[in-house]
């Protein structure tokens, strides 16, 4: 038996370790508005949270938030896109309400490389106030609720996964490197894929460190296997 093989419990554990720990880290789509003080912005909004992959326009509507009355004088406003894994897409300005109240933000369909959970944060300011507001919102082919394509994907990873595993265990039960080879690429590819494409809900540096690991781990898998049977260990 190969000498390396003896760690293969440890060596196992930890790639299940490594893929399942993070899940608890896992940021999910959150909505917030700025609420604090008794002066400031109220930024309203249509609550529509399901959009075709289509160029979509939305619109924001602002006020005293002591007062109530509409503001629509020397405001800037910043909209801001993020992909699931946080990663910052497209940055707009308005400065200028249109329809006397609103301030409008028209958002590119090339900017939805994928049918799924965004989100958006548009922040508003004066000289001396200011207001914010964050929703997610999910982009399906229609428009309309679709069932949760994520959760497909994240279960086919996961098979993905488990079958790498498993070729890794049988190649230490049947000595073989030719499994253990297959299983190094496989975690390889899924690694790359992770880092490419993102993880269900994790953050941006979550999958690349997760998709960076595996590809370690997959890397070293196939290499060592590679050695010892070119050394005929």
């Amino acid at each position: 038996m190969l000498d390396w093989y003896k760690i293969r419990l440890f060596f196992i554990s930890f790639l299940f370790l490594l893929v399942l720990t993070p899940i608890s880290l896992a940021v999910p789509p959150a909505t917030e508005v700025f609420v604090g003080g008794s002066e400031g912005m109220d930024i309203k909004y249509p609550p529509y949270s399901i959009f075709p992959k289509e160029t979509i326009e939305l619109e924001f509507h602002i006020f005293n938030k002591s007062s109530g009355y509409p503001l629509t004088d020397n405001i800037d406003c910043f909209f801001h896109l993020y992909n699931k894994t946080s990663y910052h897409i497209l940055i707009l300005n308005d400065s200028t309400p249109s329809y006397t109240f609103d301030y409008s933000f028209e958002i590119g369909k090339d900017n939805f490389t994928y049918y799924g959970w965004y989100s958006y944060i548009v922040s508003c300011n004066t000289s001396n106030i200011g207001g914010f507001v964050a929703e997610p919102f999910e982009i399906t082919e229609t428009g309309e609720e679709e069932p949760a394509q994520d959760n497909e994907d994240e279960y086919f990873l996961y098979f993905v996964f488990i079958l790498a595993v498993m070729l890794l265990i049988i190649s230490f039960i049947k000595n073989d490197h030719n499994l253990a080879s297959v299983s190094g690429m496989i975690l390889i590819i899924l690694g790359g894929y992770i880092i490419a494409s993102g993880f269900g809900s994790f953050t941006n540096s979550l999958s690349n460190g997760l998709g960076i690991s595996l590809i370690g781990i997959g890397i070293y898998i196939l290499l060592r296997s590679n050695i010892d049977f070119l050394t005929g260990d």
